[in-house]
């Protein structure tokens, strides 16, 4: 605060009829380090109607040890008119009680016309001490020092200027500090145009022209239930420049009917019927802008196509963004689109190829986003949460796509398909629905293929009913009350789940003629409860069923495949249950059968081996046959489907093997991806390579080898008496050229 001379201090004394002294005694420092404190218009920015009175705080914030303050300020006379005022006096005096000296101030105060059309109100205030040297202290915080009426007269706006402002310590030195000033803004009475030719009509509004660009140089407020801004001219840009478009209740924002490339940009459109409306128009965009409070659509499409709207806040609307009526190939991306009334985003009536991309959809008191009548829409890596009912629906509305979303804590459930059909559900992360599925297929929602979601904490994990013909893989679902609802299902695949951890993996009503296989049932409490359904749970043999963790029954044969089946009741059985926990990647050597156990050396032998793909994709691997550790033959790119499996036929030459036992085993190459790999190799015992002629493989070739020969004579594989080791020559029948070669050898 600047020092106060002596004629001054004079005229203050003798408008206080009090005789005063006035000194500042040096003995008293002054501290530098008060702080930055600041001034300001408050509140800031007002939009006001002709004939309105409201009130205007100054309010001093964040200042230590302030002693008096001075400001001026001022406003244009022809918009704006002062009707009260007052300032505030001993409350921001320190306590009387403090010290044993009585405080009390001193102010000098006036409204004033300026000759340059405004008005000023100025005010300049100190705290003094009774009796020197006593001073008071200053006081430190935030508080209002005037509030002033004001009447608008005028319509235009007005700048609410702060001037010539200062903060004081008790010694009079400045203390640092910001200023900050106020506008207020009355409305225009009428709809502002862009023309054709590129002028704003009409003029004189806070609107400014550089070529192609209009920018915002304040807020515009629309009075008179009329529209915002109706644009006629293509090729342009509209930046809002952080500025607000306000309505009064009714009419358009922004109006872009038949226009091709305009982008609106920084704008904040509020409280129309409509905020920003797209008819018949091509390859605009919105962008950064801020849609909120409008009655109904925050943003209208219809018929419109081509364009985008993106990385705006679009909120407190009773739509967010509205597709309709032949609305195509439009690009939502990247907005955050949040607490309207009844849905986030809308695609209805005949929209196709719509991108819904990256979106932030939360807290929309019905649907996050909903898509009616219309086909080929994408919803991708975006995240719908919090929503009243549903974070995604898709009534009648074919070959979508919804995939690599976050759908969280929605009150019902995620995502719904209704009367939709050959669409897709991939990737999605679903967790925590209050009270409903993490998807759900109902009402004749045939060919859909729902693959690779994460379903956590959901009342129910997948949930069909009254649907057919559709395809559930890969999904994990975990920690559900029932992980797969089926009620009047039918003719759905369910393969390559993992159900872990719900009270029931699986709960059928009336479900009938679906398929599982290769899914993970893991619980400790029910896996299926099957009413009035019969259902196939296997792909057959040697392909398997599915995985069950309260099943013991044992695998004698090595080829992953329980040999009892496991009973879930009379109409549903898995036959071929699987022993290990099934993976996506997982090619597997099932068997190895040598076509005898005993083999003179020098004579063939066939060893018979199969292969099988267990996994989820098509793989290519190898498949080596060993006698021991000597490679016998590798069949390499061997070409397997999920659920395939191929058999190899080998004949071995034992002439260079000496005689021996030699242990038979096939091992299967690991395909990229696979963990579980113990049953990549399988071992089917020991071949004896021995003397021609020894049938029992004793070593010696005596009468015994002449009673096998004959107890097999006239045997081929299959007949009761086949005995393949009889069968010395390998030619599938045992005959007198056996018993020739045994009688050449007897005695050897």
């Amino acid at each position: 605060m600047r020092r106060i001379n002596t004629s001054v201090l004079l005229t203050l004394l003798i408008l206080t009829t009090t005789t005063l002294a006035f000194n500042i005694l040096p003995a008293f420092s002054s501290t530098t380090n008060y702080g930055i404190g600041r001034i300001d218009v408050n509140p800031p920015d007002l939009i006001k109607n002709v004939n309105d009175v409201f009130s205007t705080n100054i309010v001093i914030e964040n200042v230590v040890n302030m002693a008096g303050y001075e400001f001026r300020l001022y406003w244009n006379t022809s918009i704006l008119t002062c009707t009260q005022w007052n300032y505030t006096t001993k409350k921001w005096i320190q306590n009387a009680s403090t010290t044993p000296f009585s405080k009390y101030y001193w102010a000098v105060y006036n409204i004033t016309a300026m000759p340059d059309g405004r008005s000023r109100f100025w005010l300049s205030m100190a705290s003094q001490a009774s009796n020197p040297p006593d001073l008071p202290p200053g006081v430190s915080g935030t508080f209002s020092v005037a509030t002033l009426n004001l009447k608008v007269i005028g319509a235009g706006k007005t700048l609410l200027d702060l001037s010539d402002t200062e903060l004081s310590d008790p010694l009079g030195e400045p203390i640092t500090h910001t200023v900050a000033d106020g506008f207020v803004t009355t409305p225009v009475t009428g709809t502002i145009y862009i023309r054709s030719n590129g002028s704003i009509d009409p003029g004189g509004y806070p609107i400014t022209q550089n070529g192609n660009t209009y920018t915002f140089t304040n807020n515009i407020a629309i009075s008179s239930m009329k529209d915002g801004i109706v644009v006629e001219k293509d090729n342009i840009i509209i930046n809002g420049a952080g500025y607000t478009l306000q309505g009064s209740g009714d009419g358009i924002g922004i109006t872009l009917q038949g226009r091709t490339n305009v982008t609106v940009k920084n704008l904040k459109v509020r409280t129309f019927n409509f905020g920003i409306v797209f008819i018949n128009a091509l390859k605009n965009t919105l962008m950064s802008d801020n849609v909120t409070s409008n009655n109904f659509w925050g943003v209208k499409l219809q018929h419109a196509s081509n364009n985008t709207v993106t990385q705006s806040t679009i909120m407190s609307n009773k739509y967010g963004v509205y597709a309709w009526n032949a609305s195509n190939y439009n690009t939502i991306s990247r907005n955050t689109v949040k607490t309207n009334t009844e849905y986030g985003i809308i695609i209805d009536y005949a929209s196709t190829y719509n991108n819904m991309s990256r979106n932030n959809v939360v807290s929309n008191t019905k649907y996050g986003i909903g898509v009616y009548d219309s086909s080929r829409n994408i919803v991708t890596k975006g995240n719908m949460t919090g929503n009243g009912y549903v974070g995604a629906i898709f009534g009648q509305s074919p070959y979508f796509t919804i995939s690599s979303n976050n759908v969280t804590t929605n009150f019902n459930d995620g995502i719904v398909l209704t009367y939709s059909s050959n669409g897709t559900i991939i990737g999605n992360k679903i967790i925590s629905q209050q009270h409903g599925s993490g998807i759900m297929i109902s009402s004749y929602s045939t060919n859909n293929n729902v693959t690779t979601n994460t379903l956590t904490s959901n009342p129910q994990g997948i949930s069909i009913g009254f649907a057919s013909n559709n395809k559930l893989s890969r999904n994990i679902i975990t920690g559900s009350y029932q992980g797969i609802l089926m009620d009047t299902a039918s003719y759905t695949i369910v393969f390559a789940n993992n159900v872990t951890g719900s009270q029931y993996s699986i709960s059928l009503t009336s479900a009938t003629n679906n398929t599982f296989y290769y899914n993970n049932f893991i619980t400790t409490l029910v896996q299926v409860d099957a009413r009035y359904s019969s259902n196939t749970w296997d792909k057959g043999y040697p392909a398997g069923g599915n995985y069950w963790s309260d099943y013991t029954g044992a695998d004698a044969n090595k080829d992953g495949i329980g040999d009892t089946p496991y009973n879930i009741d009379v109409q549903n059985l898995d036959h071929y249950p699987l022993k290990v926990a099934w993976t996506p990647h997982n090619v597997a050597v099932i068997k190895v059968t040598p076509s005898k156990t005993v083999v003179g050396q020098g004579f063939l032998l066939r060893v018979n081996a199969t292969t099988i793909n267990r996994g989820f994709y098509t793989e290519t691997f190898s498949l080596t046959l060993y006698a021991n550790t000597t490679v016998l033959t590798t069949y390499s790119n061997i070409n397997l489907k999920s659920t395939n499996s191929t058999s190899f036929s080998y004949l071995w030459n034992t002439t260079t093997f000496a005689k021996s036992n030699y242990v038979i085993k096939g091992v299967a190459s690991t395909v990229p991806g696979e963990t579980y790999t113990a049953d990549n190799t399988f071992i089917d015992g020991t071949v004896r390579v021995t003397k021609k002629g020894d049938v029992t493989g004793n070593g010696v070739v005596n009468v015994l080898d002449l009673i096998a020969v004959a107890n097999a004579i006239g045997s081929r594989p299959g007949n009761p008496n086949w005995n393949p080791n009889a069968d010395v020559n390998n030619d599938n029948i045992v005959n007198v050229l056996d018993l020739i070669v045994v009688a050449q050898n007897l005695g050897t």
